[in-house]
């Protein structure tokens, strides 16, 4: 029967193509030439645009390298140990960058490679080291040691100290960026620094060109120079041109076939079937259509209602992560506002919020770094959730700060059960190989008076209050 019906449908397309293809072949024709007149130097303008766009993301995207490492906090020290330490961290994590620098304002340099570090003293600095020191966040082309090195910098200001941290790529490893660049067309692309000192150079020595176009690379002091061959552009045009004839040649001997299969009346149902199932994620159903009896369409449907099930499976999972926090597992902000807030807003029994802060964690982020102080506050995140009840809610509330929502219970209750955290945290000690970390935390607790902003703003006063009163230690704040 099935063979007997792709017979049938042969016969159909050889009568209904013909005709189709060549109105169809000859309105694209005249449509698409009319088209490239029309859009030529538009055409011409994006080729260039596209490529400045790539480059000046690569150099932000480096730059913000360079402000991430100027925001260390170790750089705050002002210890030239500490400074070094921070310069050589990143450097392990980045197998680009060959080398780092920090330049202070005070006539000193620490510079750190892979094999060593140097501390060296300046009266003056050279000409592309004072342009990256003076335009802070920039990027340019530095020789040194026989190496050309693209370099990228970002300042560093705090309590009147100025400098700038600068992180050096071999030129070489840049060529990755621009040897994708679409040079169909362009008789020569120029990459060039204030000084006539060349990043990246493209030419067509053959050829002479007049459309010569300069435009500036952002916080860097690069141009790209490109001058245009407008002839080459419409050759690969028109040999893309009939790449696209033979295509849409091919679609329409494909578009013929589909509407020959499309008077079945039984393809016509199966089909809106399965339209029905893909817009309700539902499973696809049996039924008499003569389809359900051929193997591979047997085998689509089983296929497809699995991936529906999955779909609907995964449909739930990803509803319950949005409103869990990625780091411990708790109910997130997003949690708090969109849904607990209506949640309380109908319930009827006394709610007490609490606000949880860690104290001093910025010494335990600064001693043993920010990875053990995750852990840390995963460690709490447990502490909080398992000293609570079923249908009570922890909640990280941003950084160190977490919310626990308390229903159903007295005052004297809620800080029974804040009090007893509260020892339960200063019990605990944390141990991770030849670690072993104490802390405490300090809550405020006030009752929802059915505003939850207004409430959240009560509950930190409180914990204001007993950071305030010394830390370690629980305060009421009177709604």
């Amino acid at each position: 029967m099935f063979k007997r019906l792709k017979v049938v449908i042969t016969l159909f397309l050889l009568a209904i193509s013909i005709l189709p293809l060549i109105m169809f072949s000859s309105t694209f024709l005249l449509s698409v030439t009319n088209t490239f007149t029309e859009n030529d130097e538009k055409n011409l303008i994006e080729v260039l645009n596209r490529n400045k766009r790539y480059l000046e993301a690569f150099v932000e995207m480096n730059i913000n390298d360079m402000r991430l490492l100027s925001n260390s906090d170790n750089l705050k020290t002002y210890k030239r140990d500490e400074i070094e330490g921070v310069l050589r961290r990143f450097l392990l994590t980045r197998e680009e960058y060959t080398k780092l620098k920090y330049i202070d304002k005070d006539g000193w340099i620490i510079e750190v490679r892979r094999s060593l570090a140097l501390y060296k003293k300046y009266d003056s600095l050279n000409v592309k080291e004072s342009l990256l020191f003076n335009n802070g966040s920039f990027c340019t082309v530095i020789e040194e040691d026989g190496v050309d090195y693209v370099a990228f910098s970002a300042p560093y200001r705090e309590d009147g100290r100025y400098g700038v941290v600068v992180g050096y790529i071999d030129s070489k490893k840049f060529d990755y960026i621009l040897k994708d660049y679409n040079l169909v067309g362009l008789g020569n692309i120029i990459i060039q620094d204030s000084f006539g000192k060349n990043l990246f150079r493209m030419s067509k020595e053959d050829k002479k060109y007049k459309e010569d176009i300069i435009e500036p690379i952002k916080n860097t002091d690069f141009s790209m120079i490109v001058t245009i061959d407008r002839q080459d552009i419409r050759n690969e045009f028109l040999n893309d041109l009939f790449k696209k004839v033979a295509l849409y040649f091919f679609l329409t001997v494909v578009l013929a076939i589909v509407f020959a299969y499309i008077i079945s009346e039984s393809i016509n149902k199966y089909i809106n079937r399965v339209i029905v199932s893909i817009t309700t994620l539902t499973r696809i159903k049996s039924s008499d259509s003569m389809l359900d009896n051929i193997k591979e369409v047997e085998v689509f449907k089983n296929k497809f209602n699995e991936i529906i099930e999955r779909l609907n499976k995964d449909k739930i999972d990803l509803s319950d992560k949005v409103n869990l926090d990625s780091l411990t597992g708790l109910y997130n902000k997003r949690f708090l506002m969109e849904q607990l807030s209506s949640k309380l807003d109908e319930d009827s029994v006394d709610t007490y919020f609490m606000m949880a802060d860690i104290d001093y964690f910025k010494r335990i982020n600064d001693t043993y770094g920010h990875m053990v102080g995750d852990k840390v506050l995963k460690a709490l995140s447990n502490i909080l959730k398992e000293g609570i009840r079923e249908g009570d809610y922890a909640i990280r509330f941003g950084g160190e700060e977490f919310l626990l929502v308390i229903t159903g219970v007295t005052k004297r209750d809620a800080l029974n059960i804040a009090e007893r955290l509260r020892k339960k945290v200063e019990s605990f000690t944390y141990q991770e190989d030849n670690l072993n970390i104490k802390f405490t935390i300090s809550i405020g607790v006030t009752k929802y008076k059915n505003n939850i902003d207004y409430s959240i703003d009560l509950a930190d006063e409180a914990l204001y209050n007993a950071k305030k009163s010394g830390r370690n230690r629980v305060i009421y704040k009177e709604a």
